[in-house]
């Protein structure tokens, strides 16, 4: 049956449970696991999308970066190397062999440096970041920001500072919720008689 619009006669007094739209409704967890080092916001904050609610410091993290590096200097001497040995190649000092184990070695460094380039992309790390690395301040690798994913208010806030938190634990509860406060659903318990 379809309900008819009409205007009430009387009033109810019934039970009800106001929430946030779940589509506006944010759940934000470390996407590796370290430490709380900084705590910017608190439950009732007003937050925009893109803003830093938290810095974690990880070790995970620095390893990985630290890993990048490494892997991006390989490639640029692979790189190197193979300018190296196709002007010898074209000089006719160096073996056609010699020529492709360079090409080789230099596909293989690029594979690596992308390989770890996509992990620390996963992990929300941007291009801009990894193209900073190599001057970045020391001690700043193992640094991250939480942000938050949309705009809204701190619904809940569960982190502490100091706390070790960890991206692999899918039963770990949100450091932070986030909810755009704009749209509330109101669920009315209403009875059969009461209608």
């Amino acid at each position: 049956s379809v309900a008819e619009v009409a205007s009430a006669d009387r009033s109810l007094t019934l039970p009800a449970e106001l929430r946030f739209d779940a589509d506006r409704v944010a759940a934000i967890s470390p996407l590796v696991s370290g430490r709380i080092k900084q705590l910017l916001v608190g439950e009732g904050d007003m937050v925009a999308r893109g803003d830093t609610l938290a810095i974690l410091s990880s070790r995970d993290l620095a390893e990985l970066k630290a890993e990048y590096l490494t892997a991006a200097t390989a490639e640029t001497l692979a790189r190197q190397a193979l300018t190296r040995e196709e002007t010898l190649f074209a000089e006719r000092i160096t073996s056609e062999a010699d020529l492709e184990t360079a090409r080789a070695a230099l596909a293989s460094a690029r594979a690596r440096r992308e390989g770890v380039e996509n992990r620390l992309h996963a992990v929300g790390v941007s291009d801009a970041q990894l193209s900073g690395l190599s001057e970045a301040p020391d001690g700043s690798l193992a640094t991250t920001r939480l942000r938050a994913p949309i705009e809204g208010v701190i619904a809940r806030r569960t982190a502490t500072l100091g706390a070790t938190v960890s991206a692999d634990d899918p039963g770990a509860p949100a450091l932070l919720t986030t909810a755009h406060d704009t749209v509330l659903w109101a669920h009315l318990g209403v009875h059969k008689h009461e209608s």
